[in-house]
């Protein structure tokens, strides 16, 4: 077995995840020099697979809403997969009474901010009850609150930061997101992070993401 630091690289869109993943990809070899003599995984979200439904939400979110979380939910469940199997991996570099080698996942955000995302749906009447039930039945069959991150590095970038970033790389769909949605979905951050330290010990970690360097 191995002892597993699970840290989530968390933040709404534009706020430089994927640069500070690649980042920890990059420092994989220091890592390991520096106690993670486990291994670390690092898990990018699955744009690839989620990225058509994705187009659609923003196209007509009432339509997709739910759809889209569900998908997501199927791949955060992937990621606390990888988690329990590594925690419950037999090594054979163990030692009996000794040590027990130390692993580092890091992913791209995390389940919990799934919720940001639903009740924003929720709230501005893209999300109806039948398909909020049907969201809420998949989470709880999948067991989804099993998993939580020891640690959260949170991406601050202010809206409009985020709705420039977006407007430079021309990613296709996401010249569609409107500042309001990007605002309000801002908004609801901290008590997702304040929930989720509250009820599960997570420690957070502001990493302001409004500079140049992180675009």
């Amino acid at each position: 077995m191995a002892d597993v630091t699970y840290v989530t690289i968390s933040g709404l869109i534009g706020s430089s995840k994927s640069t500070a993943l690649e980042s920890v990809k990059d420092a994989i070899p220091e890592l390991r020099k520096a106690g993670f003599d486990g291994g670390v995984t690092v898990i990018p979200e699955n744009v690839s697979e989620w990225g058509p439904l994705l187009a659609k939400f923003y196209e007509d979110p009432q339509k997709y809403a739910g759809y889209v979380q569900i998908k997501i939910a199927h791949h955060f469940k992937a990621v606390h997969q990888t988690v329990q199997r590594l925690k419950g991996a037999s090594t054979s570099r163990l030692v009996v009474n000794g040590p027990r080698p130390k692993h580092l996942v890091v992913s791209e955000r995390c389940h919990g901010e799934s919720g940001v995302f639903v009740n924003e749906a929720r709230e501005s009447g893209n999300m109806d009850d039948p398909i909020y039930d049907v969201y809420m039945d998949t989470c709880k069959h999948m067991n989804m609150g099993d998993v939580t991150p020891d640690h959260i590095l949170y991406m601050e970038a202010t809206p409009a930061t985020r709705i420039e970033r977006c407007r430079q790389r021309a990613r296709g769909c996401e010249t569609n997101i409107s500042s309001k949605y990007t605002e309000s979905l801002w908004n609801r951050y901290p008590a997702f992070l304040n929930s989720v330290q509250a009820q599960s010990g997570t420690i957070i970690h502001h990493i302001d993401a409004e500079g140049s360097r992180l675009a």
